[in-house]
């Protein structure tokens, strides 16, 4: 299970076939495993440095700053470091790009300068840069956004006249200056995510109307429907199915499982459960494995383990359950996270009942249909 952010995003979906093992795994590479094959020396390494420009965009016309603006669950700055390896990180000033990195310059045999305005950068195309700028014996390589620069020299010069531009692959470095720009960049870097996903072994029905955020991990033989987003933090772990209209946030999934429009925030579920349409899932509840949740029912800060049964339309706070059966319409109240109603190993809390907590449904004892519950009932 990888996350997207650590390797490359697919800019199309016909490209997903067309990417050999060997770029996969250049990708992949630290900065410090970066060589260039020249006749002279094919395994020397290249130390780079990198630098980060925050710049701002008027073009926003707000107060927030332009850097900071989220693009599939990063902001603009942090899709530039995560293409990085341990960049400085300065602010844009006016004296020119020489006099304002000069200060900050280190070591590295080349200083690799970008902009926070470019989030479609990868780490494939800084690589094809770097080798590029040696092979060619060039002391400035300037792109269409950012430089290349041979430190040593840059550390001499106090203005570079004219560097020529070369040109890669420039949809890595279109600038986003403005709300709609950062719009059509966000649809390229959702299509990446969801590429890279579907490369490896998760089956997308609808791509048009799915959304996944960087950091969501995804095992294979997962199956996602249409009209999906799972943003955050997340961990779907392998042969999980998500039904149409599902919504999960910072949440796991285990093995097995299979929601169906169901919405998932701020939980644990584990394997081999089965969660129907309508269904809240919050407030950190945890749910074992081989549990059954039908449809509209809403489950807040609970703890529900294994081999347990819930009907539709419940509406449990703070409740525990054992190897319990639960009918439909059941409510169990809770005014303090203290407080918790317990229902006990094979117990059968039947539908429409009321349960006040603290109260605690004993091991194998019934709640009849209707029955509103407030203290503890003994087997």
């Amino acid at each position: 299970m990888e996350r997207f952010d650590l390797l490359e995003g697919y800019t199309s979906f016909e490209e997903i076939e067309e990417k050999e093992n060997a770029e996969f795994e250049l990708e992949s590479a630290p900065f410090s495993a970066v060589k260039t094959k020249t006749e002279k020396d094919d395994d020397e390494d290249i130390k780079l440095d990198f630098i980060i420009i925050k710049t701002e965009h008027e073009g926003f016309n707000c107060d927030a700053e332009s850097s900071s603006f989220k693009l599939c669950g990063k902001s603009l700055l942090e899709w530039v470091i995560n293409a990085t390896e341990n960049p400085t990180i300065i602010s844009d000033t006016e004296l020119g790009v020489v006099n304002t990195v000069k200060p900050v310059l280190k070591d590295g045999e080349y200083t690799v300068v970008l902009y926070s305005d470019t989030p479609l950068i990868t780490k494939n195309l800084i690589k094809e840069v770097v080798g590029f700028t040696r092979d060619k014996g060039l002391n400035v390589c300037k792109l269409t956004r950012g430089y290349v620069f041979k430190t040593e020299y840059i550390k001499r010069v106090d203005e570079i006249y004219s560097p020529q531009v070369y040109y890669f692959d420039e949809e890595d470095l279109i600038i986003v200056s403005n709300f709609k720009q950062l719009s059509l960049v966000c649809e390229t870097m959702r299509n990446r995510i969801i590429s890279f996903h579907m490369s490896n072994g998760v089956q997308i029905n609808d791509p048009s109307t799915t959304y996944i955020d960087s950091d969501v991990t995804i095992g294979k033989n997962v199956i996602i429907d249409k009209n999906v987003k799972i943003s955050g933090t997340c961990e779907i772990c392998e042969s999980v199915i998500i039904g149409c209209d599902t919504y999960i946030c910072d949440a796991r999934i285990g093995e097995g499982t299979k929601i169906i429009g169901a919405f998932i925030e701020s939980s644990v579920i584990g394997e081999n459960n089965n969660i129907s349409y309508g269904v809240k899932i919050v407030g950190g509840t945890i749910i074992d494995d081989k549990v059954v949740i039908d449809a509209s029912s809403i489950l807040n800060h609970c703890n529900i383990h294994c081999n347990c049964n819930i009907g539709y339309l419940c509406n449990l706070k703070n409740t525990e359950m054992a190897e319990a059966i639960m009918g439909n319409n059941v409510v169990c109240s809770s005014t303090k996270a203290i407080n918790k109603v317990r229902i006990m190993k094979g117990a059968c809390v039947k539908d429409s009942a009321l349960i006040v907590a603290p109260y605690v449904v004993d091991e194998d004892v019934t709640i009849c249909e209707g029955e509103f519950c407030k203290k503890s009932v003994q087997g």
